[in-house]
């Protein structure tokens, strides 16, 4: 199940036109977004399970507050946008940028204690 990207009117100002909406899911934790004809803000809707760890980030590297993302829909994720007209917007879950790294330390930990213990087997072979 692919998680939705949905715009919808903010509720207290709306010119009643929504931006199109067009998304690529990476992973399970990263999506491009593509928003085009935004002519007011809008909200950005993501049906994936509300966690602060969820971020937003426009194409030019800067994010979008932390006090715009909120509760939609009593269970997803939602973010205020107030930029217009044709942009990018990455939306992903931060906490994994940490699970990688440690992945990556792991994995070099352990070929690292391969290398060791193949090197201690061909001294002791040489010895003998």
């Amino acid at each position: 199940d692919d998680a939705l990207l949905v715009a919808s009117r903010n509720l207290t100002r709306s010119t009643g036109y929504l931006p199109q909406i067009n998304y690529q899911k990476i992973n399970t934790t990263l999506y491009h977004v593509k928003v085009s004809k935004a002519t007011d803000k809008f909200n950005l809707v993501f049906s994936e399970l509300y966690s602060s760890g969820w971020q937003a980030r426009f194409s030019d590297g800067s994010n979008v507050s932390e006090d715009k993302h909120f509760l939609a829909n009593a269970f997803g994720n939602g973010w205020e946008i107030d930029k217009t007209g044709d942009f990018e917007i990455e939306v992903k879950f931060a906490p994994q940028d940490i699970l990688s790294k440690a992945e990556k330390i792991s994995l070099a930990s352990f070929i690292g204690l391969l290398a060791i213990l193949g090197i201690l087997k061909l001294r002791k072979r040489n010895v003998n």
